[in-house]
């Protein structure tokens, strides 16, 4: 059972509050959906976004500068395509359904910024931000490189990856930055270092080049900064079923309990439900995002993805009502463990 030593502030002014987002513009649409939820949730702070722009067009650029400044907060672009061009050239697989390079962007973010940042935090374009960011601000990061929260992918992907039972590994879609502590350890250089001696041949790219690099500098923070649903309603007991974590490295009951009921930041990562923006795909845990899209400048004509469902997935859905919890869990880890293998058996071959 992992206890957290998190650090809060009490009674605290509203302290400026620093954003990272990276897309290009196959992803212009989802950033503006987080960047809406961001600014919904903390309207009274002040709030500065960066996004790392790795193709977005000029259109949408003006989009999302309107969207924010329209609301009183800040935002600058930073182009890193000459930076993510060098990693193609180098054999770096792109990722995810747009076989897109914008999530390695967030390595040069730190080196860029301003010298009055002193924590950055970094959100996936596919996360909704329901609460208030400042107490995730005043968190002590310590000597820590990073502040983050423990993944629920199964336990042999940290076998994988050379981790141990006991390993902490943490998913890469909200990441707290300790500014300074990155830029004295020189990360960015370490993590080049590391892709061009590896190729990136990781199932999960960009997050396990953070986990194996930053190992032993990410310091847990409290699982509502990542919440994963319908998984965290599942409770700590149907999670270790689902992932065969060890118990002493994840989360308490109570506290994935706390985070389910009072999420700060979703990660809508594929599940049984899909994803809000799938054009077929419906659940009761994509309110929050949608309450965030209504306010999105792109709401009008947001292109949803196609995504076509097979019979299989249909009854995989049902069976989510209609067998017992722990027999639908049993079900799905073996599902979804078997589209894991073959993604890692597949990074290998590359």
């Amino acid at each position: 059972m992992l206890n957290l030593i998190i650090l809060f502030v009490e009674g605290f002014d509203m302290r400026p509050i620093y954003i990272c987002l990276a897309a290009d513009d196959n992803y212009a649409q989802l950033a503006s959906v987080a960047i809406a939820s961001v600014i919904k949730s903390n309207m009274q702070a002040p709030i500065e976004f960066f996004i790392l722009d790795s193709g977005i067009s000029c259109k949408n650029k003006e989009i999302l500068n309107k969207q924010v400044k329209d609301k009183g907060k800040e935002i600058s672009f930073i182009s890193v395509i000459d930076k993510l061009e060098k990693l193609k050239e180098i054999g770096v697989n792109s990722q995810g359904y747009y076989h897109s390079f914008a999530a390695y962007a967030r390595f040069y973010v730190i080196d860029i910024l301003p010298n009055y940042i002193d924590k950055l935090l970094y959100i996936d374009c596919d996360t909704c931000v329901c609460e208030s960011l400042q107490k995730l601000f005043e968190i002590n990061l310590r000597d820590n490189l990073l502040g983050a929260v423990i993944d629920i992918l199964p336990n042999f992907h940290k076998k994988a990856i050379g981790f141990d039972d006991s390993d902490l590994y943490f998913n890469s879609g909200v990441l707290l930055f300790n500014v300074k502590k990155w830029k004295e350890d020189n990360m960015l250089k370490r993590i080049e270092e590391h892709m061009i001696r590896m190729r990136c041949k990781y199932s999960f790219h960009d997050q396990d080049i953070i986990n194996i690099v930053c190992k032993g500098y990410i310091l847990p923070i409290a699982p509502c900064y990542m919440v994963f649903l319908p998984e965290y309603s599942w409770g700590v007991k149907g999670i270790l079923q689902l992932t065969n974590l060890s118990k002493e490295a994840y989360y308490t009951e109570i506290q994935i309990a706390n985070a389910f009921n009072k999420p700060a930041i979703i990660h809508y990562v594929e599940t049984v439900f899909g994803r809000p923006w799938y054009n077929s795909c419906k659940s009761r845990y994509f309110e929050k995002w949608f309450n965030a899209f209504r306010e999105s400048p792109f709401s009008e004509s947001f292109e949803y993805v196609e995504r076509k469902i097979s019979l299989r997935h249909r009854m995989l859905e049902m069976a989510y009502y209609l067998f017992p919890r722990r027999c639908f869990i049993a079900l799905y880890k073996k599902r979804k463990d078997k589209v894991l293998l073959e993604r890692e058996i597949n990074a290998k071959k590359q």
